[in-house]
C-alpha cells in the first residue's frame, strides 16, 4: 500500500513539474508580438505590391518581413467557404499615408486553374499583412 502511495505521489509530482516547466518556458520564450493590418491591393508591378490600408491597425516600418494573405470566398461542394490564404512572404519597402509598398520575396500559394496559374495580387483584392516585432 505504501509503495502505491509513493508511486502515485511521484507521478503527480512529475506531472506538476512538467506542467510548470512547460508554462514557464512559454512565458519566457515569448520575445515577440504579432501585428497585422488589413488593406486592398492597389497595384502589382513585377515583384512590387502596393496596398492601401483599410483598417486602423498599426503599420509596419521599412524592412519589416511578414506574410501577406488574401481573403477568399468560394463555393465548395455546395457550401460557402471563406478564409485567408497566405500568398506571399513580403519585405516592406516604405509606408506613406496609409499606402504600404512591399517587395514579393517568395510566393506562398501556387494554384493552377484550367492550366493557368492564379494571380493572387490583382488590384482590389482584400489582404492582410502579418508580422512580428521583438519585445524590448
Amino acid at each position: 500500500m505504501k509503495q502505491k502511495t509513493i508511486f502515485a505521489a511521484t507521478a503527480v509530482l512529475l506531472i506538476f513539474l512538467c506542467g510548470f516547466s512547460f508554462s514557464q518556458s512559454n512565458s519566457t520564450t515569448k520575445d515577440s508580438t504579432s501585428y497585422e493590418f488589413q488593406g486592398k491591393i492597389l497595384s502589382k508591378n513585377n515583384d512590387i505590391v502596393r496596398v492601401q490600408q483599410t483598417d486602423t491597425g498599426r503599420l509596419p516600418i521599412k524592412n519589416t518581413i511578414g506574410i501577406l494573405s488574401k481573403y477568399f470566398e468560394k463555393v465548395l461542394f455546395g457550401a460557402n467557404v471563406t478564409g485567408w490564404l497566405d500568398v506571399g512572404k513580403m519585405n516592406v519597402l516604405k509606408t506613406d499615408k496609409g499606402i504600404v509598398t512591399m517587395r514579393l520575396l517568395e510566393e506562398k500559394s501556387m494554384i493552377t486553374i484550367d492550366g493557368k496559374q492564379e494571380d493572387h495580387f490583382q488590384p482590389g483584392f482584400i489582404v492582410k499583412f502579418i508580422w512580428k516585432e521583438k519585445n524590448n
